[in-house]
């Protein structure tokens, strides 16, 4: 403005005192704001710094819209200043779009008389600084669009960036679809689960090149986002194992509700399928074994009344006596009933362990004369590994030597005749990477266990066999009760210990037990 003040005031054309001011309309409605000035006085400056609308010749041109014009002092002028100097006024309105945006107060010489030439100018002066003034506010606004652009754009990059770190850490797999069924994005997570079916790239694929047609249309199937229904698909190749996904597929719309694809998230429910399989298992064993303690209490007491009455009869009868021997057969049977009862007693209510800090090789040494004589017998061999440094365990030391006789004399009954049985020791500080959770889901990775295995070279097991081998009243035994390894897995958790099974048909059976020692 002061630029444009000292151009206006170097006009030939038209005779001015080098004295004048631009005042322009600011934040106070109706108020011209002082922005440049020349020979103005200290008084001057402070009392011409905001004039209303109305006031003084400035005041009148920016209300009316029109040139003020006055060739003296008079009584119109509303501010009187000490040692003014005689002078007449041009008060010229700046409008822009009819609206006054300010005024140019030129001074000139008392007596001057107004010219249409110097009007027409100034007029035209004032449209020119009209415009300049629009530029320059359009400029501003411009300018305060393209920082409030920078900020909206810093605002979205860091909103990106934080969705994008959210989704990048995300454990269930994150699969963004076109209309066209093409991936365009996905998330590390989601790349990881279809590297079970899919080695190549998945961005920028079709769904159906990565899972076929048929599983590709499933997974796509929506659902209302009010009704997110998950549902389970099976993906893997059956060599490396296959785990169960659960996904939930939804729309992808844009601001204005459009469809533009699916969104589609999974992830991996092996692990909760098989601790519901297995907290299933466990509430049907604990049915089973509360039906037998009552079965079994029911039958005992009519079963002694049975030994009793066959014990009375057979001392009262002849040595010579041909039914004697049918006595004795009774006997027998209650006594083999006796026995299957007290499984079932044992299997339905274990004792409470008597815990006590044991070494392995003393529990070993203590069953190994049990065994001696049927080994011999069949020319087995038992082969005992113990590793280094290992730890005692917390157990209750009678149950665990019937859990490991229980092993030993099944591996015996499967190798039969020539075999061997190899017992295997090791302690294992936090590193059960080698071991098969999905078997003891309960196993932690960084715990510290006792290892015991038996691994024997009897006749093996059918993968349907080795899946049942801990259920109660399953046996392959023609004369067994399959309670022994039910047994053997109940007094085991009593006595915070697990047990997994490996075997193939005709290549022998291995079972490991993990005690823990934390």
């Amino acid at each position: 403005m002061e630029l444009i003040l000292d151009l206006i005031l170097s006009i030939p054309t038209i005779k001015l005192l080098p004295q004048g001011a631009i005042l322009l309309t600011g934040d106070k409605p109706d108020v011209l704001d002082l922005k440049a000035q020349r020979g103005f006085s200290e008084q001057q400056i402070k009392t011409c710094s905001e004039v209303p609308f109305g006031k003084c010749h400035c005041g009148r041109a920016a209300l009316e819209g029109e040139i003020q014009f006055v060739e003296c002092i008079d009584e119109t002028h509303d501010f009187i200043f000490e040692k003014m100097q005689p002078h007449g006024h041009y008060c010229v309105p700046i409008l822009l779009k009819g609206v006054v945006q300010g005024v140019i107060a030129l001074y000139i010489e008392e007596g001057h008389r107004a010219t249409t030439l110097e009007i027409e100018t100034l007029k035209a002066i004032a449209v020119v600084v009209g415009g300049i003034i629009e530029r320059k506010k359009m400029a501003g606004q411009l300018e305060d669009l393209i920082e409030g652009l920078k900020v909206t754009i810093n605002d979205l990059d860091n909103e990106k960036s934080f969705n994008e770190s959210i989704i990048s850490n995300l454990t269930s797999g994150l699969l963004i679809l076109d209309n066209n069924g093409q991936v365009e994005k996905s998330n590390p997570a989601a790349r990881q689960f279809i590297s079970l079916i899919y080695d190549g790239a998945v961005d920028g694929k079709k769904l159906a090149e990565i899972f076929g047609q048929e599983t590709a249309d499933r997974l796509t199937t929506t659902r209302p986002s009010n009704k997110l229904e998950r549902n389970e698909i099976v993906l893997g190749r059956e060599a490396d194992g296959q785990k169960v996904f659960g996904y939930v597929a939804v729309p992808r719309e844009d601001a204005a509700g459009q469809t533009q694809g699916i969104i589609l998230n999974f992830s991996d429910i092996t692990a909760s399928k098989q601790i519901q399989a297995e907290m299933e298992k466990m509430n049907r064993f604990s049915t089973i074994a509360e039906i037998a303690s009552a079965v079994a209490h029911e039958v005992r007491n009519p079963l002694a009344g049975i030994m009793t009455m066959a014990q009375v009869i057979e001392e009262q009868l002849e040595e010579q006596d041909s039914k004697k021997e049918y006595i004795g057969r009774i006997i027998r049977q209650v006594k083999r009933l006796n026995v299957l009862l007290t499984d079932f007693f044992t299997y339905a209510r274990p004792p409470k362990p008597k815990k006590e800090k044991i070494s392995l090789v003393s529990i070993v040494d203590e069953i190994r004369p049990f065994m001696q004589n049927k080994m011999m017998k069949c020319a087995i061999t038992f082969t005992e590994e113990y590793g280094d440094k290992l730890p005692d365990i917390m157990v209750d030391s009678n149950q665990i030597q019937q859990v490991f006789l229980n092993l030993m004399l099944n591996s015996m009954d499967a190798i039969k005749q020539n075999g061997s049985i190899i017992l295997n020791t090791a302690y294992v500080e936090n590193n059960c990477a080698d071991f098969d959770y999905e078997q003891s889901l309960w196993l932690d990775k960084n715990s510290n266990y006792v290892v015991v295995s038996f691994k024997d070279s009897g006749c093996g097991m059918s993968a349907e066999m080795v899946e049942r081998v801990f259920e109660p009243f399953f046996t392959t035994k023609h004369n067994g009760t399959g309670l022994g390894m039910a047994i053997v897995f109940r007094i085991l958790k009593e006595n915070n210990a697990s047990i997994q099974v490996e075997s193939t048909k005709g290549g022998g059976t291995t079972f490991t037990l993990f005690f823990s020692v934390d």
